[in-house]
């Protein structure tokens, strides 16, 4: 269940967490897909592998990233899921028989 909080602070004066926290900021994601986009002038790809949480990865497509570097087919499935025209690249070097098909 994602919350919000208005700073770092509020949260952990809210929750008081005993375990890591995981914070996202989906403007700042978009905000540097949408530059980084810009003035690359190849195709910019996304490896999912570095983060594959949703908001993530549909924050970098609000960014305008249209392709991503996936290692497995849960990563294609995943990204798939989130976005039917997404081109997905399967970039894992050592593959179950069968994936690249």
């Amino acid at each position: 269940m994602a919350m919000s909080y208005p700073d770092i602070r509020s949260l952990l004066e809210d929750r008081r967490p005993r375990t890591p926290v995981y914070c996202i900021y989906p403007h700042v994601y978009c905000d540097v897909a949408e530059h980084f986009v810009a003035g690359f002038p190849g195709r910019v790809l996304y490896a999912v592998k570095a983060n594959n949480h949703p908001y993530v990865i549909e924050s970098l497509w609000s960014g305008g990233v249209r392709h991503y570097d996936c290692a497995s087919l849960d990563e294609i499935a995943l990204v798939k899921g989130l976005f039917a025209d997404a081109t997905c690249h399967l970039m894992n070097p050592v593959r179950l028989e069968g994936d690249a098909r």
